[in-house]
This record gives structure tokens, sequence and C-alpha cells, in this order.
């Protein structure tokens, strides 16, 4: 038999390379980190149609009386509603929103309300107030009481005394009139006077132009049992002066002036 010539045969195995699977250290989305923003929730914008719910934006400066005094300047659109602003002074101060209440001009603003409704103007001043302050509802009947410029004299009971009469002494009851309460004092307004100093209380008096607002602390101070080194007097934002006389604040009738603990005065909005 013949031998037969088989070609080698080969079998070419195709060698398949393993991938390499390489594991990356950056995450495939990174998150980035939150920043508190001191911008109202509906203040954001959102393309071109950026804040327009929150209507035209103001600056405003916004000085805390909770704590160790400190003032920001906020740009806030006024239909921006007073809750979401509380918020966002929450975060800025390190307060909780149930910690204070703000007021603007003597006024309480409503946490329900929207900032625009209080007539707020750039540059205008708006107050951070302790909560426990806050909302005190008049009393049943709606009005504050006037109080009379002369107050007369308490009739105490007739006692018969030994002692002739020449010898008896009648006290006289403090006055609620500062001391230059006469004509020279000029023309009178009714203001009312709203402490925050301890329990809530408001007074309304009836003050000369021209009274220096020493004497009408020194009134105050009778009238709600305190110092008058335990407060300052505020209008409209403004500290007032104790050498100047009441009229230099543009006070009107019915104008609500607040006695702020002394240990908040004096800052300047940065």
């Amino acid at each position: 038999m013949s031998e037969e010539n088989f070609d080698d045969l080969k079998l070419e195995e195709e060698e398949t390379e393993p991938k390499v699977e390489i594991k990356s250290k950056t995450p495939v989305s990174s998150a980035p980190a939150a920043v508190v923003s001191k911008t109202p929730a509906s203040g954001k914008s959102a393309g071109k149609s950026a804040g327009k719910s929150a209507g035209a934006k103001k600056n405003i400066f916004f000085k805390s009386t909770v704590g160790p005094e400190r003032t920001e300047k906020l740009s806030i659109g006024m239909g921006t509603p007073v809750s979401e602003v509380k918020n966002t002074l929450a975060n800025i101060f390190g307060l909780s929103p149930e910690d204070f209440h703000l007021s603007h001009a003597g006024r309480t603003i409503d946490d329900t309300a929207k900032i625009g409704e209080y007539n707020v103007e750039n540059g205008d001043e708006i107050l951070l107030i302790p909560q426990s302050t806050a909302g005190g509802e008049e009393e049943e009947g709606g009005e504050f009481e006037d109080f009379e410029l002369e107050e007369e004299e308490e009739v105490k009971p007739v006692i018969k005394s030994k002692t002739p009469a020449a010898a008896k002494t009648v006290s006289k009851p403090v006055s609620k009139t500062p001391a230059s309460g006469g004509a020279s004092a000029g023309p009178k307004k009714n203001i009312f006077f709203k402490s925050t100093v301890g329990p809530e209380r408001t007074e309304k008096l009836a003050i000369g132009s021209r009274t220096p607002i020493r004497e009408v602390k020194e009134t105050l101070a009778n009238i709600f049992g305190l110092s008058p080194e335990d407060f300052h007097l505020s209008h409209a934002g403004r500290t007032m002066d104790e050498a100047s006389p009441i009229g230099d604040y543009n006070v009107e009738n019915g104008d609500e002036i607040l006695l702020i603990p002394q240990s908040t005065a004096g800052a300047k909005a940065c």
C-alpha cells in the first residue's frame, strides 16, 4: 500500500484576549454640595421667566434683635410670601422661623401675607423681633383708652386726725405727660408706644412735637415700670436720639413707636 501523505492539520485556535475591566475611582455623577441660598424660594430664576412670580425686587435691610445684633441686606421680590422670607432669614441668622416675627414701620408683618403689602421701599429696614413680643391682640373693645394730658389727683379716704390740718400732706400721682408737655412743647399728636421689653404692652400718649425724646423716655419708664437706661425708642426702623425733639422723626398721629431693649441699640447697617 502506498503511503498516503497527510498534510499536517494545524488547528488554529483563535485567541480571545480578555477585556480588562478598569474600575474608575470617579463616581459616574458627583452631586454638588448643597449651598444655603440667601434668596427666598419664590425669588429664584428659571430661564427667561426668572422670578416673575416674586415681582419687582427691592434691597431691604433685615436687623435682628434676637441674640447678638446683626444686619443683613437682601434683594426681595415684592410678591414673595412673608413665610418664605422668614425661612430664608432663619437660615442666615441661625434661628427657627418660630423664634421671631418681622416688624416694619412699627407694624407686625403677617406670615401669610406678601412682603409687598407693607409698602416696603428700597433701603428700608425690617426688624426681627423675638416671637414672645409678637401678635398681642387688643383686649375686647378693640381700641386703646385715651389718656388725659393732666390726671386728676387721686382722692384719698378722709381720716380724722389729731394732727393740725396744716401738717397734712397729699402725695401727687405719677404723671403720664412729659415735663415739658405745656404750650412750649408744640402741637400734640397721639402716638402709640409698644414695649418689647418684658410682656408686650401698648400705651397711647399725646406728645408735643418739640418734646425732647429724653423726657418721653422718662415718662414711659414710669408707665412701664422700667428704667430709661433699659430701652431705646425706634420709629420706622430708626433709633431715636435722646437729645433730639420727637418732631425731628416725622411722627404722625396714630404712628407706633417701639420700646426696644437697650442691648440692641445703635448698630448701623453694613
